[in-house]
């Protein structure tokens, strides 16, 4: 089969299943109409048997019965239709139509005990097959009705003759049909293989007609046109080599210098905190009088730490300072320590966020959380305006790490109470979406102007230090980058509506497990 070419497979193989189903089809129509017949001549058999039956019940015969002395000259009964009458021995005492035919139902001692319409094939050879009841009386006597299958053999055999020429005939449509739906089909085949022909020669140019891309070969011809179109591009890529590779290495050079900016804000933001714990380590050592030993020069240049190096100096002509401003720098250099420390777990979380470690993930009940966040924010602002906003009645549950989600809460309403005024309220919303759980921070103050809100998330990205409304060591500027890093870590999503003036939304989108509870 493989030596034909795939035209006349695909058209043998129409053909063939086309040719089976329509097989199929006949024997079951001839096989049903032949059953409806045979049918039709059992019901006769029936109404004949049971008009006997019921002579033999209430008459007064012996035990012989003869269905023409029943009712003489009165028996309509068809020519096709044969009736014997025997005695309880099984031998013959009267018969319908005499003389008997020679294709009589060829019956066995067997057959005589049957219940029911049966088919025995004929005494005379090649005579008709017969439908066969047989009745018997009260006294053993019995009475054979039969009757022979020419019509619905006739009428089987003639139906199946037409079945054969009409399925001949639709074979026939079907093979001039397939051949020309075959040959329309793969004409984009042989149009790609003219089209290779010409490619191998060296034209490029070439290129199939678009067709239907719903179809197979359509799809190909789209495919081979997409592939020298490819294959184009190669070589004018190839020709142009050089200028790509200046390409490359400017991207690669803008990587590096956001690499190399990320380093040098890590780098700025940790010099804070340890400049400061060295300028207040300088003032504790004066003042308990110890001696400093001899250290490198420091590239003062570089620093930014003029405030502090102002404090060391003023303090070095003194050779005490008061135990109450020694616990006072102690308390400071602590507190620069735990700034410091802050920073550098914020950057490890974020190191490790970015390399896409697993969570520990269990099931959290959103509110729950919200209600834990609310009252620690409660119990350490006491005077703001906080809210809470429901919209579903039960548990708001979701799959996640519970603590770097009350992480997600805490950053979020923190950086509301520090960005907004005293009299700025905050409401914190739980939303349940078709696929998400949704958690909004609004709060009433000044908002974010629309560049801020596009930088918002951005490591180190700090608005005008002026919107801090409140005392306190400024922060990493790593909180948002955070929550951003942990929410798609959930798969979620994190987002901020803003209008000056007006206020800001944070909205952090979770997805729900599989099989959560419908919208109410």
């Amino acid at each position: 089969m493989n030596r034909f070419s795939l035209r006349i497979r695909l058209v043998v193989a129409v053909v063939a299943l086309v040719g089976c189903a329509l097989a199929i089809v006949g024997v079951a129509t001839v096989t049903a109409v032949r059953r409806y017949l045979t049918d039709r001549v059992d019901a006769q058999l029936q109404i004949l048997g049971n008009s006997f039956e019921r002579q033999m019940a209430v008459g007064n015969h012996g035990l012989s019965f003869s269905p023409l002395e029943v009712a003489p000259n009165k028996m309509n009964v068809p020519t096709p239709y044969l009736l014997e009458s025997l005695l309880p021995d099984g031998s013959l005492y009267d018969s319908y139509p005499q003389p008997l035919p020679a294709s009589m139902p060829l019956l066995r001692n067997a057959d005589l005990r049957r219940t029911g319409p049966f088919t025995v094939s004929s005494t005379a050879p090649g005579g008709p097959h017969w439908r066969v009841l047989v009745v018997t009386g009260p006294q053993g006597q019995q009475v054979v009705v039969a009757s022979n299958l020419t019509d619905p053999d006739r009428v089987a055999g003639e139906l199946l003759l037409l079945t054969v020429l009409v399925e001949v005939g639709a074979l026939a449509a079907v093979t001039v049909l397939g051949i020309w739906l075959v040959r329309l089909s793969l004409r984009p085949l042989r149009e790609i293989e003219a089209a290779t022909v010409s490619i191998s020669t060296g034209d490029m140019s070439q290129r199939v007609p678009d067709w239907d891309p719903r179809t197979e070969v359509g799809r190909l011809g789209r495919s081979f046109n997409t592939m020298i179109e490819r294959i184009q591009q190669a070589f004018a890529a190839q020709a142009a080599s050089e200028a790509a590779a200046h390409v490359s290495e400017a991207r690669a050079r803008r990587s590096e210098d956001k690499m190399r900016q990320f380093v040098a804000d890590a780098s700025h933001e940790l010099r804070t905190p340890l400049t400061t714990i060295r300028g207040f380590a300088e003032l504790y050592r004066q003042a308990s009088g110890a001696s400093r030993d001899p250290v490198p020069p420091q590239r003062t240049a570089s620093h930014r730490t003029a405030p502090h190096r102002t404090a060391s100096q003023s303090t070095a002509s003194h050779s005490t300072v008061e135990p109450q401003r020694a616990a006072e720098l102690m308390r400071r250099i602590e507190d620069e320590a735990a700034r410091m420390g802050l920073l550098v777990e914020d950057l490890l979380l974020l190191a490790r966020l970015d390399e896409q470690r697993p969570l520990a993930t269990e099931p959290v009940d959103l509110i729950v959380l919200v209600n834990d966040a609310l009252e620690a924010t409660r119990a350490m602002a006491p005077a703001r305006s906080i809210a809470m906003e429901l919209s579903t009645g039960g548990p708001l549950m979701v799959n996640g790490d519970e603590s770097r989600l009350r992480q997600v809460l805490t950053n979020l309403i923190g950086n509301a109470l520090k960005y907004t005024p005293d009299d700025a309220s905050l409401t914190v919303r739980l939303l349940r979406r078709p696929e998400y759980a949704a958690i909004e921070v609004a709060d009433t103050g000044p908002g974010l102007a629309p560049e801020q809100a596009q930088r918002v998330f951005e490591r180190f990205y700090r608005v005008d230090p002026s919107r801090n409304r409140h005392d306190g060591p400024p922060g990493t500027g790593l909180g948002l980058a955070i929550v951003a890093a942990i929410v798609a870590a959930h798969a979620g999503m994190v987002e901020v509506d803003s209008t000056p003036g007006e206020g800001a939304t944070f909205r952090v989108l979770l997805p729900l497990p599989a099989g959560s509870a419908p919208l109410d």
